[in-house]
């Protein structure tokens, strides 16, 4: 089983300047290459082929006088910008992002590393670096797949991990019954609410933190841009946002463990759909545009989209779990909150069940707050 953790790293001020140098190289692939896609294409009508026309001119600049300095830098993260921007281009047509565009020294950072890498007790090793002092805080057991070096606003540097454990995943559950099942509804006002009639409150970071922020937003403001002190109160500022997102996971953390630990079940899971849409309908600075931004943590982090909190740690404990299909249910002819769009999960049938596929999701849904039971599900 594939597992992936975040540590943090503290690089000496060598391997800090060597960081920013790999970090620039990477930067000089991706926009290399997103300047000759461009280029030819408007120039002479041809889309170049990222990875089979433009990924091998690396390996050939590098022989070149100008480019000789590419060298010096692991050869896999500069190849693995120019898939990242294959990637990006196939997401832009698919409608999923926007156009790429080029990268500057003053956003993220990161270098993906897949050769000669390793984890010890107190490091994190890349290839034509030294070893860099890590916090582990958990065991790396197995196959270190990858190690991708980041740096964020705020000035702090972590490592991303992903290693093989060795361990087969558990086979899931085959039987479901009602009592073992809890409906969820994710909202503003309470960060959940589950059928059995817990409430999980809405912490409200931002609201505390808006003192804080806004002086660090009024200090950074009066500085003169290019300034030494401007550059000292963007990071504070950074800071002050990182504390903010922080508390925001680790309560998400904390939540979907309660509720894949305590619970055997966590199946029909809804959010309301129109977020987006109500950000842009509403007043910039007004009172529920915060609510929505301050929730929206939370709502994205608790809908199973199969790769937030609640689907992943299922997977380690699947016990708890289920093999399911995941399908869209719409709610029509609805009586009391306007409709909403929820996730629902089809059972197998389970083998000593008299019950039907069908008969099973109704059972789900008798057991889910009030306010579903008029509601009339057409599934897709």
């Amino acid at each position: 089983m594939l597992r992936a953790a975040k540590f943090r790293i503290y690089p000496t001020a060598a391997q800090e300047a060597f960081l920013w140098a790999q970090w620039g190289a990477v930067r000089k692939c991706w926009n290399m290459a997103l300047f000759l896609k461009k280029h030819y294409y408007r120039t002479r009508g041809v889309s170049l082929d990222l990875i089979h026309e433009i990924k091998p001119l690396i390996a050939r600049a590098k022989k070149s006088k100008k480019y000789t300095w590419l060298k010096e830098y692991d050869s896999m993260a500069l190849q693995e910008s120019v898939r990242n921007l294959n990637k990006g281009y196939r997401a832009f047509f698919e409608g999923r992002a926007g156009y790429p565009h080029y990268k500057s020294r003053r956003g993220p950072q990161s270098s993906y590393h897949c050769t000669n890498v390793s984890v010890g007790p107190n490091y994190v090793r890349v290839p034509k670096m030294e070893p860099i002092k890590a916090r582990i805080h958990r065991e790396v057991v197995g196959k270190v797949k990858s190690i991708t070096l980041e740096a964020d606003a705020a000035g702090d540097y972590y490592a991303a991990v992903l290693w093989e454990d060795g361990l087969a995943e558990k086979d899931p559950l085959k039987e479901i019954y009602e009592d073992q099942v809890i409906g969820i509804d994710v909202g503003i006002k309470d960060l959940l609410t589950e059928s059995n009639g817990r409430k999980e409150p809405n912490p409200k970071h931002l609201k505390r933190a808006r003192k804080v922020l806004r002086r660090r937003c009024r200090q950074f403001s009066r500085t003169q841009k290019g300034s030494r002190r401007r550059e000292k109160a963007r990071r504070r500022l950074a800071r002050a946002h990182k504390r903010v997102a922080n508390a925001r996971t680790d309560n998400l953390h904390k939540v979907s463990s309660r509720l894949v630990n305590d619970l055997w079940t966590t199946h029909v899971c809804q959010a309301p759909s129109t977020v987006t849409r109500e950000l842009r309908s509403e007043a910039a600075g007004s009172e529920l545009v915060e609510r929505l931004i301050a929730a929206a943590g939370g709502i994205a982090g608790l809908v199973p989209s199969g790769t937030e909190p609640i689907p992943v740690k299922r997977s380690w404990n699947s016990e708890h779990g289920l093999q399911a299909e995941r399908s869209i249910c719409r709610v029509s002819r609805f009586t009391g909150p306007p409709p909403i769009q929820c996730r629902y999960v089809r059972m197998r049938q389970a083998k000593r069940s008299p019950h039907s596929d069908l008969a099973t999701l109704h059972r789900l849904i008798r057991v889910m707050s009030f306010w579903l039971l008029p509601a009339v599900f057409q599934s897709q």
